[in-house]
């Protein structure tokens, strides 16, 4: 009897991206989660030869309510604070989305965990994942 051909398992960051990014968004980028607005920033996604930079718009958005961690190799980007409507403002017209940022990514193992780097400036937060050195593309 002929032996089955193991199915070859890819590792690869961006695969991962292409199984998750459509379940991820087939909600909506606004979910209400016990009466709180939990918001998925919108991202783009770039790989280079040595790294994946992913770029969030987070307008308004400050250093200290910019959380970027690792947990058991998913990447969570989370505003500590979200904004609510107030309605001391007497409003006439509210189109600005108030809520909590949060996005999470599945990370591979072909991600340097210990040296993802992440900046805020302007209201974008620009992540770094690094390769790890055999990983890199040639």
């Amino acid at each position: 009897m002929p032996k089955k051909k193991k199915k070859e398992e890819s590792n690869t960051f961006k695969k991962s991206l292409q199984e998750e990014l459509p379940s991820h968004l087939k909600g909506g980028l606004r979910k209400v989660v016990n009466e709180e607005v939990i918001l998925s920033p919108p991202v783009d996604i770039c790989e280079n030869k040595n790294d994946y930079v992913l770029v969030f718009n987070m307008p308004g958005m400050k250093n200290e309510n910019v959380d970027v961690k690792v947990i058991d190799n998913e990447l969570y980007i989370e505003e500590e604070k979200g904004k609510k409507r107030t309605k001391k403002r007497n409003a006439i017209l509210e189109e600005i989305e108030k809520g909590r940022y949060f996005r999470k990514f599945r990370l591979t193992s072909e991600i340097n965990n210990e040296e993802i780097s992440a900046v805020l400036e302007d209201g974008v937060l620009t992540v770094n994942l690094p390769k790890r050195k055999g990983e890199k593309e040639e």
